[in-house]
C-alpha cells in the first residue's frame, strides 16, 4: 500500500504546492526580518505571536521565543502598555484599523522617540477577527529634522528682519536699532543677557557699549566700562584670543587658573556664558557675548545644528523590502503591510520584471491592483532614460550582490512632471542564498526637492536684490557728488556778488547796483533751475508708477503738443511709423519721447532739425525704438557719458539746459524693463536707440 508521503512524493502538484508554500514562506521572512519598522502580530488578548528582528530588538529580547505570549506590559511601561491595549483591543472590537499614530514614547534604552504606529485586523479565512498585525517606524530622526527645519526658517526670518533694519537707517536711530538686534537675538537664544563689548583703540581696554537684558534680569551695562581684560580677564583674554567661539557651561566649575574670571562672573550673577570673538582683518576688536543668569546651560552651535537637521530631512531614507504572498496567516499579514506602507516596494526577477508591487507604487503607477504590473518592467511606466539606469543599476547588483543605498534619482516620465525619490536596492535572494532577483524600497522625496529649490530661489533672490542695493547707493553717491558740484557755482556767485552789492551800495554806484542785482537774480535762477532738474531726476526713479496698456501713438501725439512751439519755431520735420500698443506708464514715457526729440531740436545744426521715429518688435517680445536726428552729433566716446547727471559736452552759453535730460530718459526706460544708448558721430546726426519691455518689471509699485 502507498503511504501518504509516498502518495506527494509521486504527486507533481502536491510538491508544486509546498514549493509555492516555502517561496512564500522565504519572501515574507525575508520581506520583515530586513524591514527597519517594527512588525509584530498579537492575539486576541494582545499576546504577541510574531515578531520581526527589529522589534525584538526594541523589546531587548533575543529571540522570538522570548516575546512569543508575553504582553506589552513584560516590556513597557505600564501607562504606555494600558494605552497599547486599550488601542488593539478597540481594532479587534470595531474591527477598524488604526492608521498612521503620531506617539512619544520612552525606549527600552530610556531615550525619547516618536513613532508612528498602524494596527490592522487579523482575520481568520471566516472573516473573523483573531488579532492584530501592527507596524511602527521609528520617525524621531524626521521629527527632529522638522523641528531642525523650523528653528532654521525662524533663523532665517530673525537674520532677514535685522538685516533689513539696518538698511538706510539714519545714524541717530543706530544705536536703538542695535539694541532690539540684541533683544531679538537674545529671545531666540533663550538668554538672559546679550551684549556687545569693544576694544579702546589701545587694544587693551573695552567698553560694553550695547546691551539687552530679559525682564527681571539686571543689566550690568555700568559696570563693564573701562575694563583692562588683560589683567582683570587673564584667561577670559586667553580664550578670546584664539578667536574661536567657546563657551562655559557652569561658571562654579571652571578650572582653578580662572578663578579670578569665576568670582567677577559669580559677583555679576553669571552662571553660565557663551562668546563670539569679533575680529576685522586678524585683529580682534570686540565680542558678541550671552549671559545665563537663573541657570547653567549646555550650550550648542545653533545654526550648524539647524543645517544638519535639514540635510538629514532631505536625505532621510529608510530601506525596505518588499513583501510577497505566504501561508494563511502570513498571506495575511503580507497583505496588510504591501496595502499600508506609504513607500513604494516591488520585488523584481533576474530580468528586472515585477514580481510584486505594494499598494502605493499601484497608485503612482495609476493601476487597478499590483497584478497589472507582474512580468512589466521600468520600462512600460518611465522615460527610456530613467528605465534604462534603473536596470543597468539592478543587474549590477544581481551580478555584484552590492547593496544601492539611499540614493537621490529623479524619476522621469512620458506624461507627467518629474519626481525625485530616495531609493534602496539589494539582491534578493531564496533560502539558499542565491540571488533571484532584486528588492527595492522608493520613498518620494519631491516635496523636499522643491524646498530646497525653493531655499536656493530664496537666495538668489536675496543675493539680486542685495546687488541692487549696491547699484543704487553707487548711484547715490555719484548723484550727491555731482549735484553738489554743480551747485557750488551759482552759490559761489550768489556769495561773491552779494559782498559787490554791499560795496556799490555803500559808494551809492547805482548803475554797478542794478548789474550786481542782475548778477544775483541769474545765479538764484540758475540754482532755482539746478535744484528743479533734481527734483525731476528723482521722481524719475521714485514716483509710483501706474502700468496700463498704452497706445503710443497718442503718447508721442502728447509729447509733440508740449513741444509745439518749438517745433514751429526751428521749422523741425518730424518723420514717425505707426507706433505699437503696451504696457507703461503714461506720464513717464510722455516724458521719454519729449526729452528725446527736444534733445534733437535743441542740438541741430544749421539746416532746420529732421528726426525719425522708428519701432521695431524684436525676436523675445520686447520693442525696439530709435529716434534718428540730423544735428550736431557727437563723438561715440562721450555716448555714455552723456546719459549721466549734469554731464554737458557744451557750455550752457552754447545751449540752454540742466544736463539732465538724458539721465532721466536712462531711469524711466529701465523702470519699464529696458535700455537705451545712442550711435554718433560728430556732424553726422545722433540715433538714440531704446528698448521696452513688453512687460515692465514694476507693476504700480514706488521705483
Amino acid at each position: 500500500m502507498m503511504t501518504s508521503d509516498s502518495k506527494r512524493e509521486n504527486d507533481p502538484d502536491s510538491t508544486s504546492v509546498d514549493e509555492t508554500l516555502a517561496r512564500e514562506r522565504n519572501m515574507f521572512r525575508t520581506l520583515i526580518d530586513n524591514l527597519p519598522d517594527y512588525i509584530y502580530a498579537k492575539d486576541a488578548q494582545s499576546r504577541f505571536t510574531l515578531n520581526n528582528l527589529a522589534h525584538l530588538q526594541e523589546l531587548g529580547a533575543k529571540s522570538s521565543q522570548d516575546a512569543a505570549g508575553k504582553t506589552d506590559y513584560d516590556f513597557f511601561p505600564k501607562n504606555l502598555a494600558d494605552q497599547y491595549f486599550a488601542d488593539e483591543q478597540e481594532v479587534i472590537r470595531s474591527g477598524k484599523p488604526l492608521v498612521d499614530r503620531e506617539e512619544s514614547a520612552v525606549n527600552m534604552q530610556g531615550k525619547k522617540q516618536w513613532i508612528l504606529t498602524t494596527k490592522v485586523p487579523l482575520r481568520d479565512d471566516s472573516g473573523t477577527v483573531v488579532g492584530i498585525v501592527g507596524m511602527s517606524r521609528d520617525i524621531t530622526p524626521l521629527k527632529e529634522a522638522e523641528m531642525a527645519l523650523e528653528r532654521q526658517v525662524q533663523m532665517q526670518s530673525l537674520v532677514a528682519n535685522i538685516s533689513s533694519r539696518f538698511i538706510d537707517v539714519p545714524l541717530s536711530e543706530i544705536d536703538g536699532v542695535i539694541h532690539d538686534s540684541l533683544g531679538a537675538i537674545g529671545e531666540y537664544a533663550g538668554v538672559d543677557r546679550s551684549y556687545v563689548l569693544l576694544f579702546h583703540k589701545n587694544g587693551t581696554l573695552v567698553d560694553e557699549k550695547y546691551e539687552w537684558c530679559a525682564p527681571g534680569v539686571a543689566c550690568q551695562i555700568q559696570h563693564r566700562q573701562g575694563i583692562e581684560v588683560e589683567k582683570e580677564f587673564p584667561w577670559f583674554t586667553d580664550q578670546v584670543s584664539k578667536l574661536g567661539v567657546f563657551s562655559v557651561s557652569s561658571v562654579a566649575e571652571l578650572p582653578a587658573e580662572a578663578e579670578r574670571e569665576k568670582v567677577l562672573f559669580q559677583d555679576q550673577g553669571v552662571q553660565s556664558i557663551l562668546v563670539v570673538p569679533m575680529s576685522s582683518e586678524g585683529a580682534l576688536i570686540g565680542y558678541l557675548g550671552f549671559d545665563m543668569v537663573g541657570s547653567t546651560r549646555e550650550w550648542n552651535d545653533k545654526v550648524k545644528e539647524v543645517l544638519e537637521s535639514t540635510g538629514r530631512i532631505l536625505v532621510h531614507t529608510l530601506s525596505r523590502k518588499m513583501h510577497m504572498e505566504a501561508l494563511d496567516y502570513e498571506r495575511s499579514f503580507m497583505d496588510a503591510l504591501m496595502g499600508n506602507l506609504p513607500d513604494a516596494v516591488y520585488f523584481k526577477d533576474l530580468e528586472s520584471r515585477f514580481l510584486r508591487i505594494s499598494e502605493a507604487l499601484v497608485a503612482k503607477h495609476e493601476l487597478k491592483s499590483s497584478a497589472e504590473a507582474e512580468g512589466k518592467s521600468d520600462f512600460d511606466f518611465f522615460t527610456e532614460e530613467h528605465a534604462r539606469k534603473a536596470y543597468e543599476d539592478e543587474q549590477e547588483i544581481i551580478r555584484t550582490g552590492k547593496l544601492l543605498v539611499a540614493v537621490i534619482e529623479k524619476e522621469t516620465w512620458p506624461d507627467r512632471s518629474p519626481t525625485w525619490v530616495s531609493t534602496t536596492k539589494m539582491p534578493f535572494r531564496n533560502s539558499q542564498g542565491k540571488t533571484i532577483g532584486t528588492f527595492g524600497i522608493s520613498r518620494d522625496v519631491t516635496e523636499q526637492k522643491h524646498m530646497e529649490e525653493a531655499l536656493a530661489e530664496h537666495a538668489a533672490l536675496l543675493e539680486k536684490v542685495n546687488a541692487e542695493l549696491e547699484v543704487r547707493n553707487q548711484e547715490l553717491d555719484e548723484f550727491s557728488y555731482v549735484a553738489s558740484h554743480d551747485l557750488q557755482e551759482p552759490l559761489r556767485k550768489l556769495t561773491a556778488f552779494s559782498d559787490i552789492l554791499r560795496e556799490d551800495l555803500q559808494q551809492g554806484n547805482e548803475q554797478e547796483v542794478e548789474h550786481d542785482i542782475e548778477v544775483l537774480s541769474s545765479a538764484a535762477q540758475r540754482m532755482q533751475t539746478l535744484v528743479q532738474a533734481l527734483l525731476a531726476l528723482s521722481r524719475s526713479g521714485r514716483q509710483s508708477m501706474t502700468i496700463e496698456t498704452l497706445a503710443l501713438d497718442q503718447v508721442i501725439d502728447l509729447a509733440l503738443d508740449a513741444l509745439e512751439l518749438r517745433i514751429e519755431e526751428e521749422q523741425a520735420q518730424i518723420k514717425r511709423v505707426p507706433m505699437p500698443q503696451l504696457d507703461g506708464d503714461k506720464t513717464l514715457l510722455t516724458q521719454l519721447f519729449q526729452n528725446l526729440i527736444g534733445n534733437a531740436l535743441k542740438f541741430h545744426g544749421d539746416a532746420p532739425p529732421r528726426i525719425d521715429l522708428s519701432a521695431e518688435k524684436r525676436a523675445d517680445g520686447s520693442w525696439l525704438f530709435g529716434v534718428r536726428d540730423n544735428g550736431i552729433g557727437l563723438k561715440q566716446e562721450y555716448a555714455e557719458q552723456i546719459f549721466s547727471a549734469f554731464k554737458r559736452l557744451h557750455r550752457r552759453t552754447a545751449y540752454e539746459g540742466t544736463g539732465i535730460g538724458l539721465a532721466i530718459c536712462r531711469k524711466i526706460v529701465e523702470r519699464h524693463g529696458g535700455q537705451i544708448w545712442v550711435e554718433s558721430e560728430p556732424g553726422q546726426g545722433a540715433h538714440f536707440q531704446f528698448t521696452l519691455s513688453a512687460s515692465p518689471e514694476e507693476h504700480g509699485t514706488s521705483g
